[in-house]
């Protein structure tokens, strides 16, 4: 955060971290503007602009995974990661719901995964915890209960970001290297069911190969299908009705120093 050099200027100078996502497109291009805020934008995607919030330390407001940021609460030391969040959610989805599964897997609803080898980008991701939440909820299944495999190598994922040991007692946890990747695992049925590989993002907007793609064909490859034949309505609307959430993925979040020093910056953001 840089202060301006004129003392006549009141704007507070914001470098600000967000994700390509229709909310934020009127700030992109400048619709919206604060008359308090000078802000420079960067707009990346979800895993590398995550990855480079727990690295560096970079920005002053940014997007944040929050079951990621709810780590960094316990584990912040010194002046890293001293943020708060805000009540804001710019993301609220099921992001798990383009799960593809190996079709000799048999795998025909949720309550098949029980069991099974199931792949997540990063198992400390909010949509891997959304994901686990479901299959609890509606099919009894717990974590102990699935082989979970991580797409994302140690050093370019979160958790490894993080600092965490992801050991949790009686959960089988197994690091993908950097020679594998899901849909060829899933091709070759060495794993029944993954997400988050499939190409989403503008190659433009990211650095970082954080969610590795091996180039496998998925349509049309009758070795694989995607699991919801539904788009995964049925699912969302059965998980809402017996607990009444939808899930929140992401949240806005500021370094703790800036909102004390402006007690007015959360209004305004």
């Amino acid at each position: 955060m840089r202060k301006p050099k004129d003392a006549k200027l009141t704007m507070l100078q914001l470098k600000v971290g967000i994700t390509k996502n229709p909310r934020f497109e009127p700030l992109i291009d400048g619709t919206v503007k604060s008359p308090k805020l000078n802000l420079d934008i960067v707009v990346t995607t979800p895993p590398e602009l995550f990855y480079r919030n727990l690295k560096n330390d970079e920005f002053d407001v940014f997007e944040m995974s929050l079951s990621e940021y709810l780590i960094t609460r316990e584990r912040a030391q010194g002046e890293r990661w001293q943020w708060c969040a805000l009540p804001i959610f710019p993301a609220k989805a099921f992001v798990w719901l383009g799960l593809f599964v190996n079709t000799a897997a048999k795998i025909k609803d949720l309550s098949d995964l029980r069991g099974k080898r199931v792949g997540v980008p990063d198992y400390v991701m909010t949509a891997a915890l959304w994901f686990r939440v479901v299959l609890r909820e509606l099919h009894g299944i717990h974590a102990r209960d699935v082989s979970w495999f991580i797409g994302r190598i140690p050093d370019l994922s979160h958790g490894g970001a993080l600092g965490v040991d992801i050991r949790p007692p009686g959960v089988s946890l197994t690091w993908l290297t950097a020679a594998q990747t899901f849909d060829v695992m899933l091709d070759k049925g060495e794993i029944d069911a993954a997400y988050g590989f499939a190409p989403r993002h503008d190659p433009k907007l990211f650095k970082l190969n954080i969610d590795r793609y091996g180039g496998t064909p998925l349509e049309g490859n009758p070795r694989l299908k995607t699991l919801f034949a539904d788009g995964g309505r049925s699912v969302v609307e059965a998980f809402h009705k017996k607990t009444g959430i939808v899930p929140a993925n992401h949240g806005i979040v500021a370094q703790r120093r800036l909102l004390e020093e402006n007690p007015w910056l959360a209004g305004e953001l």
